[in-house]
Formats: C-alpha cells, structure tokens, sequence
C-alpha cells in the first residue's frame, strides 16, 4: 500500500454528489488512513485536466500524494453521473494474492461506500 495515499479532500468535496452522504464515517477514514490501494503508473493531475481544456466540466474532490506529487484520487461530472475514482476500492473485500491490500473493518467499510453508492446510483 502506498503509504501516502491518504485522501485529501477538496475544499468544497462535501457538496458533491459521491460525498454528500457519509452516514458512517468514510470520509474521515479515507483522511486518515491508508486504506486504498494504489497500482498506478500513470495519474492525472489537476494542471493536466487543465491542460486538456474539459477541467470546467469535472469537480475534482480528492487529491493523494505520492513520492512528492500530487494526483486526483476521485472526481465526479458537473452535469452526467460520472465518477472515478484513481484507486481500486474493490480489493479491499476481495483480492488476497497481494499483502500490501488493506483488509480491515474500516478498509472493507470503505469499499462498501463505493459499491453501495454504485448501486444507488
């Protein structure tokens, strides 16, 4: 697990649509605990959306750190219901092959906030 992979909410994350609920504590967790895991090589940061010309359309929410940059770990869509997320919350409840996944109550708890708000969806 990517010790630094804390997520750090954007200022205004409360308002979106992924985050306004949060009946059991998950955004505290994802502040304060290494609980997502993180296999990626390659990740989009803020100066790159903006870059691209479509960063008017996206409400970016969180950013991690890692080895001193800073990427976007979970956005939504202004106006459709798309979400991402740049970390994998489904292995938390099920991928085992690899020691490094976070499996505790509070890492599960996460992964279910993901897939309930999914299903919702």
């Amino acid at each position: 697990v990517d010790k630094e992979a804390c997520n750090f909410p954007i200022a205004d994350y409360r308002s979106s649509k992924l985050y306004k609920e949060d009946a059991d504590g998950v955004l505290e967790i994802l502040e304060k605990q290494n609980v997502t895991f993180n296999s990626h090589h390659r990740c989009i940061t803020e100066e790159k959306l903006k870059e691209s010309g479509v960063a008017d359309q996206w409400h970016v929410l969180s950013v991690n750190r890692h080895n001193g940059s800073e990427f976007i770990s979970s956005f939504e869509h202004k106006k459709y219901p798309f979400y991402g997320v740049q970390f994998h919350p489904e292995k938390n409840a099920f991928e085992w092959k690899i020691e490094s996944i976070p499996h505790s109550a509070d890492a599960i708890l996460v992964e279910q906030f993901y897939g309930n708000f999914l299903v919702n969806e």
